[in-house]
């Protein structure tokens, strides 16, 4: 069987940190499928600058995709196109950060 790479040639990772906060209605009680959507929308707006469920803002701009049924706030603005921050992306190598 022939390599693909030279001997001792290692794969490099490009590391990327992003930070996102996920809030809902003090009333709504946490779940993992709550979880999971928040994290399907991160994970779909990195590889392609939109969202797919929830409505989020940046920088005081709702940004696009995602769920727009209710009006903006006063205040804030739409964001119509975003470059997608990271389209190479193939995968989380972690998901959590261990916190509890």
């Amino acid at each position: 069987r022939k390599r693909k790479a030279p001997a001792g040639a290692r794969e490099r990772y490009r590391q990327h940190v992003s930070v996102f906060y996920a809030f809902h209605e003090s009333k709504y009680k946490p779940s993992a499928r709550s979880y999971n959507v928040a994290r399907e929308d991160i994970d779909h707006f990195l590889k392609h600058g939109t969202f797919i469920h929830g409505e989020w803002f940046h920088n005081k701009q709702r940004m696009p995709g995602g769920d727009h049924r209710e009006p903006l706030p006063e205040g804030l603005t739409e964001k119509t196109e975003v470059e997608a921050p990271f389209p190479e992306m193939k995968g989380v190598l972690e998901v959590t950060d261990g916190a509890p």
